[in-house]
């Protein structure tokens, strides 16, 4: 007995060490698994915008805008390409800040409000579902009384697109878990939209294959500037 006692008395940082380590991989595991589950969730039960006030949707990895890359869901990196939808409104929608409709997509929280650091265009909002997800909006006039760490419930109204100058709404959509990061688990909003969602979207000829461009076509054809052939960069949105 006496031989146990000073075992356990020389030896009490190994069994804590021990303990310390199976809460640190079982915790890795259960992120790993919640990741696994969310990577490819269909959870986006209301579309962000109105899609009946847009005119055209840039396409993810397109040559629209400006240079957004960083490293995709998979975990591969993305070089010289726009990793965002951009989204521009209807010419009859020019000059205002309260008809443009914006609604949250999901169940879920506002992570974060921001300056767009663009001048006089709104602000930036963060949403989260929770699951690692955050879908970020630029450009928002926000309707009053919402605030960081508020509650939305999907289809809400949050605000509205302050459409001035030709500007496009930003829509960036990323999985970088409890920590906003823009540049990690980059994605498209379109891959997670729920059945009748996805339905609503591909009446308005926004089908996942027209929407997003491979990581492979783009790779082939790298952009050569940004803005350049809008045309080929866009979508037309059928109304």
């Amino acid at each position: 007995m006496d031989q146990q006692k000073s075992f356990i008395r020389k030896f009490w940082w190994l069994f804590l060490v021990l303990v310390l380590v199976i809460i640190f991989l079982g915790y890795n595991g259960w992120q790993s698994w919640q990741f696994a589950k969310s990577k490819d969730a269909k959870f986006i039960t209301a579309s962000p915008i109105d899609l009946s006030q847009y005119r055209v949707i840039s396409k993810l990895r397109s040559c629209a805008g400006h240079d957004y890359s960083g490293i995709n869901i998979d975990g591969e990196t993305e070089t010289n390409r726009s990793m965002k939808h951009y989204a521009v409104p209807l010419q009859k929608f020019e000059g205002t800040k309260d008809q443009v409709k914006l609604f949250a997509p999901f169940d879920g929280k506002i992570a974060k409000i921001g300056d767009t650091k663009t001048g006089s265009l709104g602000e930036g909002i963060y949403l989260t579902s929770g699951n690692g997800w955050f879908f970020e909006i630029g450009h928002i006039v926000l309707v009053p009384n919402l605030k960081a760490g508020d509650k939305v419930s999907s289809g809400q109204l949050i605000g509205y697109f302050e459409a001035q100058n030709g500007w496009a709404l930003d829509l960036q959509f990323y999985h970088s878990g409890k920590y906003i990061d823009m540049f990690q688990g980059i994605d498209s909003y379109i891959n997670h939209l729920a059945p009748e969602v996805e339905a609503e979207y591909a009446k308005h000829g926004l089908q996942k294959e027209a929407i997003i461009i491979s990581k492979e076509a783009r790779d082939q054809n790298p952009c050569q500037g940004f803005d350049e052939h809008p045309e080929q960069d866009s979508v037309n949105v059928i109304n």
